[in-house]
């Protein structure tokens, strides 16, 4: 069975619903878990930016990154470890979630991917897409949609 399970994470409710999914069904299998977010990349600022002195350093840019991946992530293995499971976490700066979801669950070698759908339909998923859908198309390891 599944011994290794990626469940990437945005840092929404819909993560939460995650989390708890897979937590649970991991310990009910005996599998471990990685949890992964992808944050945005740092943007060149624009001259009105820097102008306007509301530009971000890279720096600071990172700095808020990490911060904010390292408190969901905590969340994350904070209920991993309630439950017993063993956890580990990683996170990326990347503008293509789905690559950088099919990128870690090749890193480190898991064997299904948990994730939430936002359930989007019609106009929304035109305009935002679904990431879910993304990864199913792209990658070889098996997917387990949570709606």
């Amino acid at each position: 069975m599944f011994k290794h399970i990626l469940i990437p994470i945005d840092g929404t409710e819909f993560s939460d619903h995650a989390i708890e999914a897979g937590v649970r069904f991991a310990k009910s299998i005996g599998a471990r878990i990685t949890g992964f977010i992808a944050e945005p990349e740092y943007k060149i600022p624009t001259h009105g930016e820097i102008v306007s002195r509301t530009s971000v350093s890279m720096y600071e840019h990172s700095d808020k990154v990490r911060g904010h991946a390292e408190s969901v992530l905590k969340r994350m293995g904070d209920r991993a470890r309630a439950e017993g499971v063993q956890f580990d976490s990683a996170f990326v700066e990347n503008d293509r979630p789905v690559d950088a979801i099919v990128e870690a669950a090749e890193k480190h070698n898991c064997d299904l991917i948990l994730m939430a759908s936002h359930g989007r339909r019609g106009l929304d998923k035109l305009l935002h897409g679904s990431a879910a859908e993304g990864v199913l198309k792209h990658t070889r390891v098996p997917v387990l949609v949570m709606h």
